[in-house]
């Protein structure tokens, strides 16, 4: 069992990330997402989905901590699009979706007790 936040290899780092954005497509829809689209690496958010014809901003993490960065941010506010994080641990069994946190650089999974870690059965 791999921790949150936690990857087995260096090598395996790109390949977990990969994987993780694969499962947030998933993940979006089980959490009432309608439309998903996966950005190209020139966008700053790995994705944008559609939930009651609002446009989000999605960023993956397979850490315990995530930090936006200021032009993500700046984006985020001039749209006055929500951002949704989807924190994957890394070996793919859990999952938490935090939308619309205040808009501010650093995310602790821990912070965010009101939402709750769910499990991947994704078949």
């Amino acid at each position: 069992m791999i921790a949150w936040g936690r990857t087995l290899d260096k090598k395996d780092v790109k390949k977990i990330s990969l994987e993780a954005e694969k499962i947030a497509v998933k993940v979006l829809g089980i959490e009432g997402f309608k439309e998903v689209f996966q950005v190209n690496g020139a966008f700053p958010f790995d994705l944008l989905a559609k939930k009651n014809e609002n446009i989000h901003l999605v960023e993956v993490t397979t850490c315990y901590k995530k930090r936006l960065k200021d032009h993500q941010i700046k984006l985020a506010k001039y749209c006055q699009y929500p951002i949704v994080l989807i924190f994957i641990k890394p070996d793919f069994t859990e999952y938490k979706v935090v939308v619309n946190p205040k808009y501010r650089n650093t995310f602790v999974f821990s912070t965010f007790q009101n939402e709750p870690i769910k499990s991947l059965m994704l078949g």
